[in-house]
């Protein structure tokens, strides 16, 4: 939806820009009127054409018949004009035609003063090609350069002679030097009904300007009806802020801001919502939402992202989207970052916000400097990683401490045209200061030893007659890294990485440093691909991969059972590009061992163009989800278009999210229906929404805009 309410986009009598989305708008409208020829801008002379001239000796000459004068960019014609040569003013009767750039105008009478550029027109019709706008006015008054004055004016986006929808008001007045239009009276009917009053109004001709913005309206189950006012306040060029009630009938009144700016090294963002005694949860509730982000010096910059909720229902509740109710915590973060060419900075603070009852350890501080120089073939590369952590936890049931992590390293990286290989050997080091425990200083220094290699084959032929190339990628990945029982090291931000064909090529199969997983395996994967010859783009892709392991991994997490599989499952993934829009992909995880599989995801999207897009997607992990998401968005004809997405759970025999809604395009309005229901994941309750939008296209949007719901579903 537009922050602005451009009302005077409308009636504007002055030029401004519009951009090719804009004027795709318009596609199902009949091209406005062409204009008739125009003098140049610059042309300073009264150029008059007429049938008959009748001079006296006041100063007053009369044309008749077909009288057309031209002047500065501006076109006059009517059947009878009078000119004054001591004013340098014209009266005209009968058929008057005013035409510029900007808009032309039709009328009874006129009086026009020619040096003044001032005067009115009467009885008068108008259209504005640039906003595809027209409408009629009891008088327009013309004030000087960009300036006017509209009396019992209309105005509206439809054909003019039938319009489905249009604005009226006793008075509008313009003002291209400030930026300002104004409207008294002003009322908006729908196939000739009175839909909206508003007494006042002033709004911005181009650009941003302070005032109410556009009212939305829905209803849910969760939250019943609701009626969300914003008021914007143009502070600066480079600041802005938007203050939003929101009124929900089965909750009560919420307020809402946005603050926004830029600046010469960065920008931010603050959002707060603030929801007093929510009557349904029975508390007063809040959300903050705080982003920055700055380059101070060079190679230097910093980033604040701070998000704070009163409770972890809030966005079940009050934010239908399914990412963010799926969310498990809120990141509040600082971070200063130096990016050199061989060395990097990082410094930070974290203290992340849990929405699943499981606190998280803060970071007061994370410190942390690498080196990594460029890879140049047959030298010796250096490199270091080190980070210093300082963790504290609100569950004082849990161990705190300082870990300090060095990892220097040394590689050989080798290669030629058709194969690499990179041997590398790191020393890495881990050393804790703990609060608590009888050992309060364990430490672990272990090598890691790898060999990376890999090769590159193709071949050319040709299929249908086109030419293609298919490669042939082998590659191989040795891995050693001797055990440690580690069992007396805490667990501070230490996970277990999901098994990818990335992660089969990495030093440790956990993140973080508060375990080293002991190795002795060797990774072989294999990808194909088929290229185009003439253009390089790639319509097929094959990869598969396996580790194979010498021993058992002992190092594990809490409470998890040592590893003793001698290979690792199968990883296959396939991507295929048939036609253009159409893409196909799916991937594969199959353990030999059970003869099962552990992961299976699978899409196929066909997207022709802008605005057609068809998928399905099909999503298993053993014992955890299995899936399908099946989108649609696709027009019939020229003005209907079917949406809709179907996420359905196939283990709980349940739909999670629903969304189905038709859409109707005219020249000028727009009408969407969507119908929406989710599973609420706090309480397991189905919400069902129901969101009627209309859009009057130049005017602005009753209800919630198409960036709102259809981003949220079906284009996500």
């Amino acid at each position: 939806m537009s922050r602005h309410l451009p009302i005077a986009a409308l009636l504007a009598l002055v030029a401004l820009p519009v951009s090719a989305q804009e004027v795709d708008r318009w596609g199902l409208c009949p091209s406005p009127p062409a204009l008739p020829e125009l003098p140049p801008a610059d042309q300073q002379v009264t150029r008059l054409t007429a049938d008959d001239v009748v001079a006296d000796r006041d100063g007053v000459t009369t044309f008749t018949g077909d009288v057309v004068i031209m002047r500065a960019g501006k076109r006059l014609e009517g059947a009878r004009v009078e000119y004054q040569r001591e004013t340098d003013s014209v009266d005209i009767e009968g058929d008057v035609r005013l035409s510029s750039r900007p808009f032309t105008a039709e009328g009874r009478t006129a009086h026009l003063d020619l040096a003044a550029d001032t005067g009115r027109i009467d009885d008068a019709r108008y259209r504005v090609p640039a906003y595809h706008a027209a409408g009629e006015a009891e008088r327009i008054e013309l004030l000087g350069e960009g300036h006017a004055l509209l009396r019992e004016a209309s105005y509206t986006t439809c054909p003019p002679e039938q319009p489905t929808w249009q604005l009226t008001a006793r008075k509008v007045e313009l003002n291209n030097a400030t930026n300002t239009g104004e409207a008294w009276d002003a009322r908006l009917e729908l196939f000739g009904a009175p839909l909206l009053y508003l007494p006042y109004i002033n709004f911005p001709l181009a650009g941003r300007k302070s005032g109410f913005l556009v009212p939305t309206y829905g209803t849910s189950e969760q939250s019943g009806t609701e009626l969300t006012i914003p008021y914007y306040f143009n502070l600066a060029p480079e600041r802005d802020a938007t203050l939003t009630t929101r009124w929900l009938s089965k909750r009560g009144l919420m307020l809402a801001g946005e603050y926004r700016y830029l600046s010469s090294t960065g920008g931010g963002q603050a959002n707060l919502s603030w929801l007093p005694d929510d009557q349904r949860y029975g508390d007063d509730r809040y959300y903050i939402d705080l982003e920055q982000h700055a380059r101070p010096w060079r190679r230097w910059s910093t980033e604040v992202s701070y998000r704070e909720v009163s409770d972890e229902a809030w966005f079940n509740d009050l934010d239908d989207s399914l990412a963010t109710s799926s969310l498990t915590y809120l990141d509040r973060r600082a971070d200063l970052r130096y990016g050199g060419d061989e060395w990097t900075f990082l410094g930070r603070v974290q203290a992340p916000q849990d929405l699943i009852g499981v606190e998280s350890y803060a970071r007061l501080p994370q410190l942390r400097i690498d080196y990594t120089p460029p890879a140049r073939p047959g030298q010796l590369r250096f490199g270091l990683g080190s980070e210093v952590v300082h963790f504290i936890n609100d569950d004082e049931s849990q161990v705190e401490g300082s870990r300090l992590d060095l990892e220097p390293s040394v590689s050989l990286p080798l290669s030629a045209a058709a194969w690499f290989l990179t041997p590398r050997f790191a020393l890495r080091h881990t050393q804790y200061w703990l609060d608590q425990g009888s050992d309060r200083t364990p430490s672990r220094t272990l090598p890691v030893t790898s060999v990376d290699g890999g090769a590159f084959f193709e071949r050319e032929f040709d299929w249908l007659d086109m030419p293609l190339v298919q490669t042939l990628e082998p590659r191989a990945f040795y891995l050693h890294v001797p055990y440690d029982d580690q069992s007396d090291l805490p667990v501070f931000d230490t996970a277990a990485y999901d098994f990818t064909l990335e992660q089969m090529f990495r030093q440790n199969r956990f993140s973080g440093a508060d375990r080293v997983g002991d190795a002795n395996q060797l990774t072989l994967a294999l990808t194909t691909r088929i290229l185009s010859a003439t253009s390089g783009l790639e319509g097929a892709r094959a990869s598969i991969g396996q580790v194979r392991y010498f021993r058992d991994r002992r190092v594990t997490l809490p409470d998890e059972p040592v590893a003793e599989n001698a290979s690792s499952a199968y990883l296959a993934e396939l991507g295929l590009r048939p036609l253009p829009g159409l893409d196909l992909a799916t991937t594969v995880r199959w353990d030999p061992h059970h003869e099962e599989q552990e992961l299976v995801t699978a899409y196929a999207n066909y997207a022709p163009s802008v605005g057609k897009r068809v998928g399905l997607a099909y999503r298993y992990r053993e014992e955890e989800i299995r899936q399908t998401d099946l989108l649609a968005l696709w027009p019939i004809g020229q003005r209907w278009r079917l949406l809709g997405r179907w996420v359905y759970d196939l283990e709980a025999d349940q739909s999670l999210e629903t969304i189905a809604g038709l859409e109707y395009q005219s020249c000028c309005w727009a009408l969407r229906m969507v119908n929406r229901g989710r599973i609420n994941s706090t309480t397991g309750d189905l919400d069902n929404s129901l969101l009627l939008t209309l859009e009057l296209k130049g005017l602005s949007t009753l209800g919630e805009g198409p960036g709102g719901e259809l981003e949220r579903g079906i284009l996500r």
